[in-house]
């Protein structure tokens, strides 16, 4: 938000569950941050940013951004809303990730193992329209 009293504004890429889970706790748990939780289902998204709120006792500074990217249209939509919500955005951790123990392929065609990694579009378009 422009005028916000937030020194950073943190988004981070798959932050339901595991490092980037606790990664979001910790930064929320300074009320100069406002940290912005990703995830593929809102239902997660929710229920770990009413955990942090719970463990951090900070209610304002918690938001979340839903979207699946391994799959394109959702990428593009993931990095409009970023732009327009939170324009003044600081920080990205790009820390979204699957690992299949089988080939599985995106909505899109593309192998999901490899679609959200650092050389595919799952992870340079929110990069570079922020």
């Amino acid at each position: 938000m422009p005028g916000s009293s937030f020194k950073r504004t943190i988004l981070i890429t798959g932050s339901t569950d595991g490092i980037g889970k606790q990664t979001a706790t910790d930064l929320a748990a300074h009320p100069d941050n406002r940290v912005i939780i990703h995830g593929r289902s809102e239902e997660k998204c929710e229920a770990t940013r009413d955990q942090i709120v719970k463990e951090t006792g900070n209610t304002t500074n918690v938001d979340y951004i839903a979207a699946d990217l391994s799959v394109m249209k959702e990428v593009a939509h993931f990095a409009d809303e970023v732009k327009s919500r939170f324009p003044d955005l600081n920080v990205l951790l790009c820390n979204a990730g699957v690992l299949n123990p089988r080939r599985a392929e995106t909505k899109d065609g593309l192998e999901m193992t490899f679609q959200p990694k650092s050389s595919d579009l799952g992870f340079w378009l929110p990069v570079m329209s922020t």
